[in-house]
């Protein structure tokens, strides 16, 4: 009786344990396909819950669906509009860096932004691609219709800080940041924070110099041609120089070495470059003239091969700031311009200039001989990867809020990457009052910028807008064949664009 009892309970025992098993791995296998894909009947209705994208969402149906609150696009993410689909993101879609958003489909998608928010997008824009639908957007005021925000400087200094007083260099936990303090005499100090804003100090030093940007050295430097570089920054300072003083980016490269300086401020005027430099070239980035100025340096220390000969420049902008943005690719694009093919004579010695081809080193930085003072970055934000505005398909109309561009930037902002356009679409562009304007095509900071309305379009008669493109001649870029860009082609078939000649390529071996 007891054994028959006993093997009852065990019975009931096991049998609960698989019915219990069985309902968690049916949550389990929910879980982890609402996780991965949505899926929406249009009917009428609106969801007014705050709304995060992970995976695929398609949008099915043949009626309208509202979502009241700002759509977030979290890691990679495709949206399937069903034919006869509207989606509505009525406080539009937020589409942050690193994270990327397809559109397929042939439904409908309206997102328009609140006041300076973009209708999809970010204040630092991911990779959005479309590949079809009927896609409008509209910015808020201030904001791109495809693109940035409208740019704040929000940030200031996080609790946890680190403060340094000798000569080093190390990372910023949590980030991709590396700093560096160095200075001869006197006395320094670097505090740096958690979300990479710094403050420095020094008194009665000689060269001090003080940076919070990328180092590679662990590799042999990243070529610069792959990456998208940035920086985005705010500061005040105290003090003055009695001698050289810049403040802006400046960095290293490899394969030759060269050392680069973009020169947005300084505590005194830096004449000494201006007098006995060689001026070689003037470029317009940012919305201002840079003077570009080059020197040769023989047996001077590097670090990462210590003392060698190499090339020095100085990008100097024609009136200082203390915020702003930089678009650091286009003065590297510059810099492959003006010093390919030239040759200087510095001292007697007629010199092969070029830019190296692998960036080191790249930081915020600030240097500063024979000083007392003092510098606060409470604003950091430098990127190694803009986002990108790929489309291959559909009909897209875009405008921007005041002062912001249809695609592009936001008000104040800087370019949120490429804007690449596939096979039979051409982009017109305009105001909102008269959305005609001219065809354009090509970089979104060097050309849409000046509009607040975009259009784009199947268009017949032109086989690929991309061919209009403003791309350096030397520079090759590479697609896929659906239209995406590559930055590390592996073997296989690719669209090479390289100037204004477009074709396709099998490629076998990429120097990157």
């Amino acid at each position: 009786m007891l054994m028959k009892s006993f093997k009852t309970l065990q019975n009931k025992a096991m049998n609960s344990f698989f019915a219990k098993t069985a309902v968690m791995l049916f949550l389990m296998a929910f879980t982890a396909s609402t996780a991965w894909a949505l899926e929406y009947t249009a009917s009428g209705q609106t969801i007014s819950d705050a709304t995060t994208w992970t995976g695929s969402v398609t949008i099915k149906g043949s009626g309208k669906i509202t979502f009241s609150k700002r759509i977030t696009i979290s890691g990679t993410v495709s949206l399937n509009l069903g034919s006869n689909a509207t989606l509505v993101a009525s406080k539009g879609i937020e589409l942050p860096e690193g994270n990327t958003l397809t559109i397929n489909g042939s439904g409908t998608l309206k997102a328009t932004g609140a006041s300076g928010k973009s209708g999809i997008g970010s204040q630092y824009f991911g990779t959005l691609i479309v590949n079809g639908g009927n896609i409008t957007a509209k910015g808020g005021d201030g904001a791109a219709g495809i693109g940035g925000d409208q740019f704040v400087y929000e940030m200031w200094h996080t609790d946890n800080s680190t403060t340094i007083n000798t000569n080093d260099e190390g990372t910023i936990e949590g980030t991709p940041w590396s700093w560096q303090l160095w200075g001869q005499g006197g006395t320094k100090s670097l505090t740096y924070y958690d979300n990479g804003t710094y403050q420095a100090q020094w008194k009665g030093t000689g060269d001090t110099f003080v940076s919070v940007g990328y180092n590679y050295s662990n590799t042999s430097g990243v070529y610069h041609k792959t990456k998208c570089y940035t920086a985005d920054y705010e500061y005040t300072k105290e003090g003055n120089a009695n001698n050289f003083s810049c403040i802006g980016i400046q960095g290293w490269t490899t394969n030759p070495v060269t050392q680069f300086y973009i020169v947005d401020d300084w505590y005194n005027a830096p004449e000494f470059i201006m007098s006995y430099y060689k001026k070689i070239g003037t470029a317009t980035i940012d919305g201002a003239t840079y003077t570009i100025y080059v020197d040769y340096k023989q047996y001077m220390a590097t670090p990462m091969y210590g003392s060698q000969n190499f090339i020095e420049i100085f990008s100097i902008r024609e009136s200082a700031r203390q915020q702003g943005h930089i678009d650091i690719s286009a003065h590297f694009k510059k810099f492959d311009e003006l010093l390919h093919g030239q040759t200087v004579t510095f001292n007697g010695k007629d010199v092969s200039l070029v830019f190296g081809g692998k960036i080191y080193q790249l930081g915020l930085f600030c240097e500063v001989c024979d000083a007392t003072g003092s510098i606060d970055y409470d604003f950091v934000h430098i990127a190694d990867d803009c986002g990108r505005i790929t489309i291959n398909g559909g009909t897209v109309t875009a405008t921007g809020g005041t002062g912001a561009s249809g695609i592009g930037a936001g008000k104040d902002g800087g370019s949120p990457g490429i804007l690449a356009l596939g096979d039979g679409l051409t982009a017109y562009g305009g105001t909102s009052a008269n959305p005609t304007g001219n065809a354009v095509t090509g970089p979104v900071d060097d050309v849409t910028t000046r509009y607040r309305y975009m259009k784009v379009e199947k268009s017949s008669g032109i086989s690929t807008a991309i061919n209009n493109m403003n791309l350096s001649t030397d520079e090759p870029i590479y697609f896929n064949l659906q239209g995406q860009r590559v930055d590390h082609p592996a073997w296989g078939i690719y669209i090479r664009q390289q100037g204004k000649d477009r074709k396709k390529v099998v490629v076998r071996e990429v120097n990157n």
